[in-house]
C-alpha cells in the first residue's frame, strides 16, 4: 500500500463492494472537513446502501412473522490498516475489512441466530426469514416505530487513525522500536505490530431501539528480546498501548515511552534472581495487575455463568464474598478506554455496574438474554467479537475502587514478600475460582523496601479467597493503558483493567517457573 492517505480507490478495493465503498468514502470526505457528527456517521454509512430505519423495521417484522417474542439486527462495516515490523524491517502493511449482518430471534427461551456477509436486501431478508422460522410463541408481536438511542459519545477522537498516512504510522512504529533498542545495551531485537480500525455499527431491536455507533481504535504492540552474553541470561519484554483514539494518542503516550517500558521489563528479567516459594505476602501494583481481578473474579460475575450455576458466585447475591476493603465496578462509560462502548452490541446503553460493594456481592453483568431469564435490569454488557458471533455477557472496563492507604506505606508494611506490578496473563477455573498467574515483572520486598527483581514467578490461589485476604488498598487507582483482549467461547473482545495497589495477606508463590 502506498504511503499516502486514503484515496477513493482505496475504499473501493478493500472488498466492501461499490455501494458500501462509495458510502464510506463520502463519510471520510465529509468527516475530514468536520461536516458530519462522527457519532452519527454509522447512520449515514448504512443509509447510503439502502438500510434506513424503514428498511430495518421491515426486516424485524419479517423476523417476527413466525411468532418470535423478540428480534434484533446487528450491522457492521469495519475497515482496518496494519503494519508489521519483524525486527529488521517493515515486513508488510495493508488494509482489511469486515462487513456483514446478523439477525437474532428469541421465542420461549430459545434463540435462533443467522449471520450473512452480504448486505443486500435479498440476503438480509432471507436471514430474517430463516432466523424467525423456528419461532412458535403463538403471539404476533407488533413492531413499534424505531427511535434512535441517545447516548453520549465516549470516543473523543478528532480524526480516526485509519485516515492518516501510512508513512506517518511507520514513523511512529520506528520511534517505538528505536527507543526500545536504545533503552538497554543488551536488547538485540524488537518486534512491533500496529493496527487501527474504524467500525460502523447499527443495532435495531423489536422493542423499538435503533442505535448507531462509529468506533475509532488503534493498538500498537512492542516485543523486546534481550540477551547478556556474559551471564547467558535471556529476557523478554512486551508492552502495548492505544484505545479509542486517533494518532493524537501518541502525544500523551509517547512512542519512546512504549519502547522503553518493554525494554525495562526485559531488563528486569536479565537482572533477576530466582523467586522464593511458599505462602508469602504479595503486593499487587496499580493498573496492570488488575488483570488478575479480571480473570480471577470478573469472569465469575458474568451472568451466563451464574445463570447456569457454573460460577463460584452463583446464587450468592447479598453475601459477603470479599474483604470490606473491596468495591469492584465494571464501567463501560469511561471515555477513550479500550473497553469503553457507547452502547453494547444489543443496543443497550453502557453503564457503571456495581458488582461488589465493601465485600458484599450486589450484582452481575448482563446481556439481554440473562437479564430476561433472571428478571434483572440490563447492564449494557452484551458484547460480540464481530457480526457473525452471538452476543454474550462480557466485561468492559473492570476495576477495584481505590482505598485510603498510600502506595509506599503498603510496601513498608511487608517484611518479606513479593511485589508484582505487571502480568503476562494467566488462567482461571470459573467454577472453583482457582487461578494461576505469571507476572512478567516482579520484585522482592525485604524489610519494607523493593530490592532484587525476580525471575520465573508464579502466583497461585483462589479468586474469592484472594479478595478475602486483601488487608490494604491503596489510594492510587490507575486504569491500565496497556490494552487487553479477553477470550470467551472463542470470541476475543477489547477490555480494560484497573486497580490501586493492594496487599494480599498471603498467596501461594511458586518459584522456578520457566518462560
Amino acid at each position: 500500500m502506498a504511503d499516502s492517505k486514503f484515496s477513493r480507490r482505496n475504499f473501493l478495493q478493500v472488498g466492501l463492494g461499490a455501494s458500501a465503498g462509495f458510502a464510506l468514502w463520502e463519510l471520510y470526505r465529509l468527516g475530514i472537513s468536520n461536516k458530519i457528527n462522527r457519532n452519527t456517521a454509522s447512520l449515514r454509512a448504512f443509509n447510503e446502501i439502502g438500510l434506513d430505519q424503514g428498511q430495518l423495521r421491515k426486516l424485524l417484522d419479517t423476523a417476527l412473522a413466525g411468532g418470535g417474542e423478540y428480534a434484533d439486527i446487528f450491522l457492521e462495516n469495519s475497515l482496518s490498516s496494519y503494519i508489521a515490523f519483524d525486527g529488521e524491517q517493515f515486513q508488510n502493511s495493508g488494509l482489511e475489512c469486515v462487513s456483514g449482518a446478523a439477525v437474532r430471534v428469541t421465542s420461549r427461551g430459545c434463540t435462533s441466530f443467522r449471520a450473512v456477509s452480504d448486505l443486500s436486501w435479498e440476503s438480509l431478508a432471507q436471514a430474517a426469514r430463516e432466523a424467525g422460522a423456528s419461532a412458535r410463541a403463538g403471539v404476533r408481536v407488533q413492531m413499534p416505530e424505531l427511535k434512535p438511542l441517545q447516548v453520549p459519545n465516549l470516543y473523543p477522537c478528532a480524526a480516526p487513525a485509519l485516515f492518516e498516512s501510512m508513512s506517518e504510522k511507520k514513523r511512529i512504529v520506528s520511534r517505538v522500536v528505536e527507543s526500545a533498542k536504545n533503552a538497554y545495551q543488551y536488547v538485540h531485537f524488537a518486534l512491533a505490530n500496529y493496527r487501527d480500525t474504524l467500525r460502523f455499527l447499527t443495532v435495531a431491536t423489536s422493542d423499538g431501539i435503533s442505535a448507531y455507533d462509529t468506533q475509532p481504535f488503534l493498538k500498537i504492540i512492542i516485543s523486546v528480546a534481550a540477551f547478556n552474553p556474559d551471564s547467558g541470561k535471556k529476557g523478554l519484554g512486551f508492552f502495548n498501548g492505544g484505545g479509542h483514539y486517533g494518532l493524537e494518542y501518541f502525544k500523551e503516550h509517547s512512542p519512546e515511552r512504549l519502547g522503553q517500558r518493554a525494554a525495562q521489563i526485559a531488563r528486569s528479567q536479565l537482572e533477576a534472581v530466582e523467586a522464593p516459594s511458599g505462602q508469602l505476602p504479595v503486593v499487587l501494583g496499580p493498573a496492570y495487575s488488575g488483570v488478575l481481578m479480571h480473570e480471577a473474579v470478573g469472569h465469575g460475575l458474568e451472568a451466563d455463568f451464574n445463570l447456569k450455576g457454573y460460577s463460584t458466585y452463583s446464587g450468592r447475591i447479598g453475601e459477603i464474598v470479599a474483604s470490606p476493603l473491596c468495591t469492584i465496578y465494571d464501567d463501560g462509560r469511561r471515555a477513550g478506554l479500550n473497553g469503553s462502548i457507547n452502547f453494547d452490541d444489543e443496543g443497550v446503553a453502557s453503564s457503571r455496574t456495581l458488582l461488589i460493594e465493601r465485600g458484599r456481592l450486589v450484582g452481575y453483568m448482563h446481556s439481554r438474554e440473562t437479564g430476561a431469564k433472571m428478571k434483572l435490569p440490563l447492564t449494557g454488557n452484551g458484547r460480540r467479537q464481530a457480526f457473525n458471533y452471538p452476543p454474550l455477557p462480557r466485561m468492559t472496563n473492570t476495576y477495584l475502587e481505590k482505598g485510603e492507604t498510600p502506595h509506599d506505606e503498603i510496601i513498608r508494611s511487608v517484611k518479606s514478600g513479593i511485589y508484582a506490578p505487571a502480568f503476562a496473563g494467566g488462567s482461571v477455573n470459573i467454577t472453583t475460582g482457582d487461578f494461576t498467574f505469571v507476572p512478567i515483572e516482579a520484585y522482592l520486598i525485604e524489610n519494607g523496601r523493593l530490592t532484587a527483581p525476580l525471575a520465573n514467578v508464579m502466583l497461585l490461589g483462589n479468586g474469592p479467597e484472594l479478595l478475602n485476604r486483601v488487608t490494604m488498598v491503596g489510594d492510587d487507582l490507575e486504569i491500565s493503558d496497556n490494552l487487553w483482549e479477553c477470550g470467551k467461547q472463542g470470541q476475543m473482545i477489547p477490555v480494560t483493567v484497573g486497580t490501586p495497589t493492594i496487599k494480599v495477606e498471603t498467596m501461594t508463590v511458586g518459584g522456578g517457573f520457566k518462560t
